[in-house]
């Protein structure tokens, strides 16, 4: 079976270096990836030739899309490369040599079109080096999470990663809509997309990086605008699926923080 790998980048040469390293040390041969360069500059071209890999292609964006955009690019629903099955893995992170071999089988033994493999993070440094920290899922079991509990989360503004998703083609889109440009609220949306659920995997084996401290400001924008959105989401999910199905999932999930957190949110949007 053919996995594709979609990797969006811009300008980030040395950490696009860093992902592929780790798409070359898979366990798992049959794979082909291609690099989606958002930089004007086509600053991902050198790093991909240098790699004298067969199996990793380049592409340059006509126009820049934007980080939003191009991310949201790499979740084409069609395949771009003749394979059956793609997850994406941005320029700035990574995979362990195992993810493709473990996601593979968790999709066979699940029999399930969305897979979500945990998260280790990392803390990047100015000078490239990285400090590892712990996992962002803290789970000791696989389960699934059905439609009712996903809009929960995005309700919440939880999101599933970019980076864990592996998903058979053609079975799902995991496209966002184009007008939705903020990354992080395309990570909270993409969710709704999976109308049977998203099978989380407990391994961490994809590597989230927190970026140096260079990137603080422009986090803070981002995290401004997030807010202002998420917002907007709630009452759109509230507007489709009322207040009673929000809440009752939440009881259901029999977690009390999440219970809170869901009437906290209610009660801050006067609903």
């Amino acid at each position: 079976m053919i996995v594709e790998c979609r990797l969006p980048a811009c300008n980030r040469p040395l950490l696009l270096r860093r992902a592929l390293d780790s798409l070359v040390a898979q366990t798992y041969p049959h794979w082909l990836a291609i690099v989606l360069d958002d930089c004007p500059k086509a600053s991902g071209r050198e790093v991909v030739t240098s790699m004298g890999d067969h199996r990793i292609q380049y592409r340059q964006n006509e126009k820049p899309l934007g980080a939003g955009g191009n991310i949201n690019a790499a979740f084409a629903p069609e395949s771009l490369l003749g394979g059956e099955v793609a997850f994406t893995l941005e320029d700035d992170n990574a995979v362990a040599p195992s993810f493709i071999e473990v996601a593979l089988g968790r999709m066979q033994e699940t029999r399930h079109d969305v897979i979500s493999l945990n998260q280790t993070w990392v803390k990047l440094e100015e000078d490239g080096s990285f400090r590892v920290g712990g996992t962002v899922r803290p789970v000791d079991a696989d389960r699934l999470v059905d439609a009712d509990r996903l809009r929960l989360g995005a309700f919440l503004g939880h999101c599933v990663p970019n980076g864990g998703y592996f998903w058979h083609l053609g079975a799902v889109d995991l496209q966002v809509d184009a007008r939705i440009s903020e990354p992080q609220l395309q990570e909270c949306m993409r969710p709704l997309r999976c109308p049977q659920g998203i099978w989380l995997a407990r391994e961490p084996l994809s590597v989230w990086s927190l970026l140096p401290p260079s990137s603080v400001r422009r986090a803070r924008v981002a995290h401004r605008i997030f807010a202002l959105t998420l917002q907007m989401l709630s009452h759109g999910l509230v507007r489709q699926y009322g207040t009673r199905m929000i809440h009752e999932t939440a009881v259901r999930s029999g977690e009390d923080g999440l219970l809170r957190a869901t009437e906290n949110r209610l009660a801050s949007l006067a609903l």
